[in-house]
């Protein structure tokens, strides 16, 4: 079993990635992709089992992965306060990582970076999770960062001290930061731009103006209910693509 046609014909052109999981989806549970017969031998009877596909980004097998990996984590990762942050960025800059599609590979050590500077400064190592996401729940592009860290760390004489992250420091840090790697790509000449932004002067504008706007970074209030953590952390960094249900 491939790809659709119908699929292919309506994006075009489409990267193996692509073509590689959908078809895996698409073969979940067929005998496609394998099966196991079994057979009776009271009554001669046979009966064929499908394998699945194992995908992340399949509704059964990705949600059963995430089950398994809350189930493990839920051991292993300390029982302490958490924060979860959400780093979103303004949506002109979002067509922008596709074009350049190894900024992506970026974003997320900034945002980790950031809660690791304001860590450094006082001292403390803290446990940082991160995850990106290129889409939103209706899956339209929506370029962010969940991150979520342990509300204190290790200092330096071996024990636990609580730490608090503020919220209009975090902004600030990280419209600054993105803004300065899409400024040194550029100079670098290393950034794909659309034609209205390759003239040096709009690039310089198109930036200016997005420094003066806010950037919503949305740190949730932290929480001890470690069964609830645990399973944000699966929600973010394992799940499958679930669909908004209108």
């Amino acid at each position: 079993m491939v790809i659709g046609f119908d699929f292919a014909k309506k994006y075009g052109k489409l990267r193996y990635g692509i073509i590689f999981n959908v078809t895996k989806v698409i073969s979940c549970g067929t005998k496609y992709l394998g099966f196991k017969r079994y057979s009776c031998c009271d009554c001669n009877r046979n009966k064929s089992v499908a394998f699945s596909c194992k995908g992340r980004f399949c509704s059964r097998c990705g949600k059963k992965q995430t089950d398994q990996w809350v189930s493990k984590a839920s051991n292993v990762l300390p029982k302490t306060r958490w924060q979860h942050i959400t780093f979103t960025m303004p949506d002109s800059l979002w067509p922008i990582f596709w074009l350049n599609r190894d900024l992506f590979g970026l974003i997320s050590g900034i945002a980790a970076g950031i809660i690791k500077e304001i860590a450094t400064k006082k001292n403390l190592v803290v446990g940082i999770f991160t995850a990106l996401h290129t889409f939103g729940r209706d899956l339209k592009r929506n370029v962010h960062i969940h991150l979520s860290v342990t509300c204190g760390g290790i200092n330096s004489k071996g024990k636990w001290q609580k730490l608090f992250f503020p919220a209009e420091p975090i902004k600030k840090m990280w419209r600054h930061r993105v803004l300065e790697l899409f400024r040194f790509q550029y100079i670098s000449s290393n950034l794909k731009l659309p034609s209205a932004y390759q003239n040096a002067e709009n690039f310089n504008n198109w930036m200016s103006s997005l420094y003066e706007i806010s950037w919503y970074v949305y740190l949730q209030k932290p929480s001890d209910d470690h069964k609830r953590n645990i399973e944000y952390l699966g929600r973010y960094i394992k799940r499958p693509l679930f669909p908004r249900q209108e």
